[in-house]
């Protein structure tokens, strides 16, 4: 899988992600581009499906809620996000390769 939407930061890991909202269930999709996909259960309506976006994966990667946050996108489908938290066990929860093999340079999708 490529890592082209993952970063990694002093504190974790940034993600660039294409949400379609309004699915049967949360979960990751696969890739959309150069974005991890991420359909969601909400809809984009008065801030669920951010919500659940950031329930979502904090759930996901074992951290609390306040560890992930929307950097850019909140009106968006494709979304900046950060996710803190020790690397490798961000990196296993997120089924990326090791922390040491990602790209520690440009943001996602710049």
């Amino acid at each position: 899988m490529t890592t082209a939407h993952l970063r990694l930061t002093e504190q974790g890991i940034e993600l660039l992600s294409h949400v379609q909202a309004g699915a049967k269930r949360t979960e990751f999709a696969g890739c959309h581009g150069d974005a991890r996909k991420l359909r969601l259960a909400a809809l984009p309506v008065d801030g669920k499906a951010n919500k659940e976006i950031l329930r979502f994966l904090a759930n996901h990667c074992n951290v609390t809620r306040r560890a992930v946050c929307i950097l850019a996108g909140a009106k968006s489908r494709r979304k900046r996000l950060s996710i803190h938290g020790e690397l490798q066990a961000l990196c296993a929860r997120l089924e990326f390769p090791a922390a040491k093999d990602l790209d520690r340079g440009t943001p996602p999708g710049q």
